[in-house]
């Protein structure tokens, strides 16, 4: 799904971990003898995955939120970006369906959008809906 089929209600469901997550044990921290810092973001922030603009960007707010913390002398933070794992996540799924590999309800095709109905064909230079 692309941004235009986001709802507010999913976005803030990717963002309430990441992104509101990370601003309130920041605030928590604050006062406490931390030594170091650890975020775990992913390699999406980079890489920009096709229908994934919400996890993309609170993954790039994670980056911008550990690089802010070592610019401003706060403990040292970092944000690991995890690539795909084998098997696991997101990404698989979505290498399964590019693969026609899918066939549990869990990798279904309805988009939810009343115009765009059901995803027939996607892969990375084209999206055909019914």
């Amino acid at each position: 799904m692309g941004a235009q089929t986001k709802t507010p209600e999913s976005v803030e469901r990717v963002f309430a971990t990441k992104l509101h997550g990370t601003l309130v044990l920041a605030r928590l921290l604050e006062q406490e003898p931390v030594d170091f810092f650890v975020l775990f973001s992913s390699t999406s922030a980079r890489l920009g995955p096709p229908g994934q603009v919400d996890y993309v960007a609170a993954n790039a707010f994670l980056n911008a939120f550990a690089e802010q913390q070592r610019r401003s002398g706060g403990p040292f933070t970092t944000a690991l970006e995890w690539g795909v794992w084998n098997e696991v996540g997101g990404a698989t799924a979505l290498s399964r369906r590019l693969r026609g590999e899918a066939s549990d309800a869990s990798t279904s095709r309805l988009t939810g959008h009343p115009l765009l109905g059901e995803c027939v064909e996607d892969g990375p230079e084209r999206w055909v809906y019914t």
